[in-house]
C-alpha cells in the first residue's frame, strides 16, 4: 500500500511540473518587447532581453551631467529645470544645452516665496515661465515630519503649490493662483498660442488615496506690469480621480494628460480630450502598468512617454522602475525606445531607474528626459536622438504645411478661391482649430461651416456659382467687378477705422434720426439712472433723476427707442420688496424686481406697463420695428416653482444667487420667457393690450431675447441647447427663429462650447449682426464685439481688451453691456466694463463709439429700391411686388 502510494505521489508530481512548465512557456513568448525572467535567466530571448529591438527609431542615446529634473525646452533650445538645494528645497534654474550660463531664476528673490519652487514650463514666446511655488502662510501637512512634509508640497506632488509666472530673467514674479489649505496644482503647461493654460488641481484632499483632481484650463493675460488667469474652465474627462496634466496639441484642439479612476498612481494611463468634440481617448492599458509623463512632438504626429511595460517587478510608488516608449498620437505603433532596467541591454543602469520627465526639442529629433536612479546614485539626464524628426514642410508635395504661404511655396499654397471662400464664408471663428489653415489660406481637403465638414470641391464650387459667374459680385453692400472679387479687395474689406471712448455709462442705444444716444449710468450715490447725450458724448441729461413720477422705483435702467424717436421702454426696480444680498440681481440688465415703464423722450411723463409679485424680474425691453409691438425677457419661475423644484428644494423662484447653480441644473440664470403686448398711442395715451408669452422649446433655455429680426418677421436670442453644454446653461449661442419661436425655424448663427454669446443687435439694413462673445468660462468675463452676416457668416473680430499684445488690452476688462448702431451704420456704441472685482452691484463701464471702415453694417448705404428686379432686405411681396 506504501509503495503504491509513493508511486501516486511521483505521477502527480510530474504531472504538476508538466502543467507548470507549459505554463510557464505559453507565457514566455520572443519578440513581445518584454523580457520576462525566464527570458532573462536562460538568455534565449536576445529580441527582448540583450539589446533594443531593430525597430526602435532611436538613432542614438548620450548620458549627460545631472542638470536637474521636471523640465522643458523653449524654441531655441534653452532649458529651464528644476533642482534641489542643500536646504532640501527645490529652485527653478535655465541654461543652454551645452551646459552654459546655468542661472538660477527664485534663489534668494523676495518677490518669491522661497520654499519648493519648480516643475517649470515655458511661454511659446520664450519670453515667460509658469512654474508652482509653495505659499509658506498655508498650514501644510502638520501630523507628519517635516521631511515627508517636504516632499508632499514638492513639485512632483503639488500639495500646497500655486502657479506663478516670472520672465526669462527672473526679474518679474506674478502669483496666479491662491489655493487653500492642504490643496495645490500640477505640471502648468501653456497653449501653443500663448492663449492658455493647463494645469491639474486638486480639489478635495479628503478623499483615498491621493485626493480629488480636476483639470483646469484658463485664459492668459500678460501685460507689462501685470499677469493673470480669466475665464477659468473646470474638466473632469472620464470622471478620473487622479489627473496630471502634460500639455495641449499641436493645434490646440486636444490635451494630453496621465489619469486614473481609483486614485493610484501604479494604474495611470495616457488619455487624449478633444476640446471641441468632447472626445476622451485612452491611449495605453488598460492594464497594470504605470503609464506618465507623456509629450506630443513638436509637429503633433507623435507621443513620448514613460511606461513601466516590460519589466518585471512589484510595483512601488516611489520605487518603480520605468523607461521610455514613443507611439502616434493616435495611440497606435508603440515602441519602447529605452531599456535602462533590462540587465542585458547596452544602456543598462545597475539597480534600475524611473524614466521620468521629458521634452522635446525644436526641431523634433530629439529628447531631454530626466532619470531618477533608485540604488544610491546620482540622477542623470538623458538626450534622446530619432532616426527621423517631424516631418517638416516640403514645397511640391501638393501639401500646404504649416510654415508654407502662397508667397513662399506657391505650387502648394496657391489658392486664392479657396482663401476667399473659406475665409469670408464658410469658416467660423468657433472651428478655428480644425480650420485654422483654412483662415490662413491653406488648401485643406476638409473645411468646416456651421458644424457641418464640406469639401474643397464644394468650398469653390459655391465661390464659382455665386460669385465668378455672376457680372458683378457682391462684397459687404458694394458691387464690384469679377476681377476685383476674385483678388483680396482691400478696399471693401470691413475694418474698424477707429475706437474712442464717449463718457461713462452702459446698455446704449442710438435714437432712431441719430442725434441722441440714450444710456444707463450709476451716480455716485450707486443709484442708476437713464442719461442721453450726443453722439460725441457732450450734452448730457438725465431722464429719470427726481421724477415725481417714479416715486415708487430705485434703479432704473436698459432703454430703448420707439421708432417714432418720442418715447423710451426701460426697466425700473420696484421699493415694495427687499433687495436680495448686495443687490446685485437688482441692477439693470439682472432685473429682480423690476418692471417694465415707458416714458416720454425728454423725461416728462411715465406709463408702468407691469406690476409683478416678489421675486420676479424682467430684462432688456424692446420695441418692434413698426413700433406697434412691446417685448421683454421675463424671469417666470414664480410660476414655474412656487413651492421650489419638486425632490430637489423648496424655494419658490429663482434663487437669484449661487444656490441656483446647485438646484437649477440647465436654468442655472434663471428660467426667462418671451413676454409680447399690444401697444398704442392714440392722442398721446398709452394703450396696451393682448399680454401674451413665448415659453422656450424643450431641451432649451433662454439667455436673452434681444430683439425683433428686420421687418418684425421673428426674434433673435441668446439661447442655451441643454444637452450640447453639457446640463449647464450659463453659455449661450445666438439663434433666430420665426414669431412662434418654435425650434422648427430656429436658426443658430454661432456655434460654441463653454463660450457665452449674447446682445446680438442687426444693422439698420439688416445685413450685418454685433455681438459680444467671451474668450470662454464664465460669461461676463473678457468679452469682444465682434460683427458677421445676418446669416452667420464672414465672422470678424472687432475689439481686442484680452489680447496682451494690443493697445486696446484691459487687464481687468470683463463684460461689454449691450451695443447699438448708429442709423446711418457707420458707428456703433456699446459699454465694456473693466473691474477688478466681479458680482458686484456695480458696473464700472465706459462708452466707446466704433467706426467702421469698408463694408461694414450699411456703411455704403443700400437702402431697398421697388422695380430694380431685385428683392432686397426691406421688400416683400406684399410692399414691393
Amino acid at each position: 500500500m506504501k509503495n503504491k502510494t509513493k508511486t501516486t505521489l511521483i505521477i502527480a508530481g510530474i504531472v504538476l511540473v508538466a502543467l507548470l512548465l507549459i505554463l510557464i512557456a505559453g507565457c514566455l513568448k520572443c519578440g513581445d518587447g518584454i523580457c520576462q525572467r525566464g527570458e532573462e535567466r536562460k538568455g534565449s530571448c536576445p529580441e527582448d532581453c540583450i539589446t533594443s529591438p531593430s525597430n526602435t527609431p532611436v538613432k542614438s542615446i548620450n548620458f549627460l551631467e545631472n542638470i536637474g529634473g521636471r523640465l522643458d525646452l523653449s524654441k531655441e533650445d534653452v532649458i529651464v529645470f528644476d533642482s534641489k538645494g542643500p536646504d532640501g528645497y527645490y529652485d527653478v534654474y535655465m541654461m543652454n544645452m551645452d551646459g552654459t550660463k546655468r542661472k538660477c531664476l527664485t534663489c534668494d528673490k523676495v518677490q518669491v516665496p522661497q520654499k519648493h519652487n519648480g516643475q517649470p514650463a515655458w511661454h511659446p514666446s520664450g519670453d515667460f515661465i509658469v512654474f508652482q511655488s509653495v505659499d509658506p502662510e498655508l498650514k501644510g501637512l502638520p501630523k507628519i515630519l517635516s521631511e515627508r512634509e517636504k516632499v508632499l508640497t514638492g513639485p512632483g506632488a503639488g500639495v500646497n503649490n500655486n502657479l506663478w509666472l516670472t520672465d526669462k530673467d527672473g526679474e518679474r514674479f506674478w502669483q496666479l493662483t491662491e489655493v487653500e489649505d492642504k490643496k495645490g496644482v500640477l505640471h502648468p503647461h501653456f497653449s501653443h498660442d500663448g492663449k492658455k493654460l493647463i494645469w491639474a488641481e486638486i480639489v478635495d484632499q479628503k478623499v483615498e488615496p491621493s485626493g480629488d483632481w480636476v483639470i483646469k484650463i484658463a485664459d492668459v493675460f500678460i501685460g507689462e506690469n501685470s499677469a493673470k488667469l480669466k475665464n477659468i474652465i473646470v474638466l473632469k474627462p472620464g470622471n478620473m480621480r487622479f489627473f496630471e496634466t502634460h500639455g495641449f496639441s499641436a493645434d490646440d484642439s486636444k490635451i494630453l494628460f496621465s489619469a486614473t479612476p481609483d486614485g493610484y498612481y501604479s494604474n495611470l494611463d495616457i488619455y487624449s480630450y478633444d476640446l471641441f468634440t468632447k472626445e476622451l481617448k485612452q491611449h495605453t492599458g488598460p492594464d497594470s502598468e504605470w503609464d506618465e509623463h507623456a509629450q506630443y512632438s513638436p509637429d503633433g504626429k507623435k507621443i513620448v512617454w514613460m511606461s513601466s511595460k516590460g519589466i518585471s517587478q512589484k510595483i512601488q510608488q516611489y520605487k518603480v522602475k520605468t523607461d521610455y516608449w514613443i507611439m502616434d498620437s493616435n495611440g497606435e505603433n508603440k515602441k519602447r525606445i529605452t531599456f535602462f532596467n533590462d540587465r542585458q541591454a547596452k544602456n543598462y543602469i545597475e539597480g534600475g531607474v524611473a524614466a521620468a520627465d521629458n521634452a522635446w526639442t525644436s526641431d523634433g529629433k530629439k529628447i531631454l528626459g530626466y532619470i531618477i536612479v533608485r540604488e544610491h546614485q546620482a540622477d542623470k539626464n538623458v538626450l534622446i536622438e530619432f532616426e527621423n524628426g517631424d516631418e517638416r514642410p516640403i514645397c511640391g508635395n501638393g501639401i500646404c504645411e504649416e510654415g508654407e504661404t502662397a508667397e513662399n511655396c506657391p505650387e502648394d499654397c496657391e489658392s486664392v478661391k479657396y482663401k476667399l471662400t473659406c475665409i469670408s464664408t464658410y469658416t467660423t471663428n468657433w472651428h478655428w482649430s480644425k480650420c485654422r489653415e483654412c483662415k490662413r489660406g491653406y488648401t485643406l481637403d476638409k473645411c468646416e461651416t456651421r458644424g457641418h465638414i464640406i469639401s474643397r470641391e464644394t468650398c469653390e464650387k459655391n465661390y464659382k456659382t455665386e460669385c465668378l459667374e455672376n457680372p458683378k459680385c457682391a462684397r459687404g453692400d458694394e458691387e464690384i467687378g469679377r476681377e476685383e472679387c476674385g483678388g483680396e479687395n482691400k478696399k471693401t474689406e470691413c475694418k474698424v477705422k477707429g475706437l474712442e471712448e464717449i463718457g461713462e455709462g452702459c446698455f446704449p442705444k442710438w435714437s432712431p434720426d441719430g442725434s441722441l444716444i440714450a444710456y444707463t449710468k450709476e451716480s455716485n450715490n450707486n443709484d442708476y439712472q437713464i442719461y442721453t447725450m450726443k453722439p460725441d458724448g457732450s450734452d448730457i441729461k438725465c431722464l429719470t433723476c427726481d421724477r415725481p413720477g417714479l416715486a415708487n422705483t430705485r434703479w432704473r435702467g436698459q432703454p430703448y427707442w420707439h421708432p417714432s424717436g418720442e418715447y423710451i421702454i426701460f426697466t425700473a426696480e420696484t421699493t415694495k420688496y427687499p433687495r436680495k444680498g448686495i443687490g446685485t440681481t437688482a441692477r439693470p440688465g439682472i432685473g429682480r424686481n423690476h418692471n417694465i415703464w415707458i416714458m416720454t423722450s425728454d423725461g416728462s411723463k411715465f406709463w408702468q406697463i407691469t406690476d409683478y409679485p416678489d421675486n420676479w424680474g424682467v430684462i432688456r425691453p424692446s420695441f418692434s420695428h413698426d413700433g406697434k409691438t412691446l417685448l421683454w425677457n421675463e424671469e417666470f419661475m414664480m410660476e414655474k416653482y412656487p413651492h421650489g423644484k419638486p425632490g430637489v428644494d423648496k424655494h419658490p423662484g429663482c434663487w437669484w444667487g449661487s444656490e441656483n447653480q446647485k438646484y437649477r441644473k440647465g436654468e442655472e440664470l434663471c428660467a426667462w420667457r418671451i413676454k409680447l403686448a399690444n401697444i398704442s398711442f392714440e392722442s398721446k395715451e398709452l394703450e396696451i393690450s393682448n399680454i401674451r408669452h413665448i415659453d422656450p422649446p424643450d431641451g432649451f433655455t433662454v439667455i436673452e431675447i434681444a430683439g425683433f429680426m428686420p421687418n418684425d418677421i421673428g426674434f433673435i436670442y441668446s439661447y442655451c441647447d441643454i444637452k450640447k453644454q453639457g446640463g449647464r446653461c450659463v453659455w449661450g449661442d445666438i439663434y433666430t427663429s420665426d414669431l412662434n419661436g418654435s425650434i422648427s425655424s430656429f436658426w443658430q448663427l454661432t456655434d460654441s462650447f463653454h463660450v457665452h454669446d449674447e446682445s446680438p443687435e442687426f444693422s439698420p439694413d439688416g445685413k450685418k449682426i454685433i455681438w459680444a462673445t467671451s474668450a470662454g468660462g464664465d460669461p461676463g468675463e473678457g468679452e469682444e464685439v465682434w460683427l458677421m452676416d445676418a446669416e452667420g457668416g464672414n465672422k470678424i473680430r472687432l475689439t481686442y481688451f484680452a489680447e496682451p499684445n494690443h493697445n486696446e488690452y484691459d487687464p481687468i476688462g470683463r463684460q461689454i453691456t449691450e451695443m447699438t448702431w448708429s442709423p446711418d451704420g457707420k458707428n456703433v456704441v456699446f459699454g465694456h466694463v473693466s473691474d477688478e472685482k466681479r458680482g458686484s452691484p456695480h458696473l464700472p463701464s465706459t462708452l466707446y463709439k466704433l467706426t467702421f471702415k469698408g463694408a461694414c453694417g450699411n456703411q455704403i448705404i443700400s437702402r431697398p429700391v421697388c422695380g430694380n428686379g431685385i428683392c432686397e432686405s426691406g421688400e416683400t411681396a406684399e410692399n414691393c411686388l
